[in-house]
């Protein structure tokens, strides 16, 4: 909060000033735009979050899930993925269903394409029969 204090008052001291300053000046006041908007979004992204306990009571597996933190660039559909999968039930999350399986989860793999997850799968199990003849 340190930080956001400091921006909001060279923000305050640029904009009194405004008329007389320099092109070094407004280049600072734009990157302090930027950083506040930046810091912005964390803290409505925080605020909106769930309660991490909340969170480790259904998916063990949500707080460290690569695709939830920072695949996905939409907050909306992040937040239905996780009431659908994380905290309701996570045995339905194709993710999920390989890592249980010991398998490597690609990292493009949605939550919902249980039909790739039931393809990888299945090629392993005849990857594996092969294997015991």
């Amino acid at each position: 909060m340190a930080e956001l204090d400091m921006l909001h008052e060279a923000n305050r001291i640029y904009l009194s000033k405004r008329a007389s300053a320099s092109v070094d000046d407004r280049a600072q006041h734009q990157r302090r735009q930027v950083r506040l908007k930046m810091i912005r979004a964390e803290l409505n992204k925080i605020a909106a979050a769930p309660n991490q306990k909340e969170d480790t009571a259904n998916c063990e597996r949500l707080l460290t899930c690569p695709f939830f933190t920072g695949v996905l660039k939409m907050p909306s559909v992040e937040v239905l993925m996780k009431a659908t999968y994380c905290h309701g039930d996570k045995t339905q999350c194709a993710r999920y269903q390989l890592v249980i399986a010991g398998m490597p989860v690609p990292a493009d793999l949605l939550p919902n394409d249980e039909e790739r997850a039931k393809h990888l799968l299945a090629s392993r199990a005849i990857k594996q029969e092969r294997r015991s003849f």
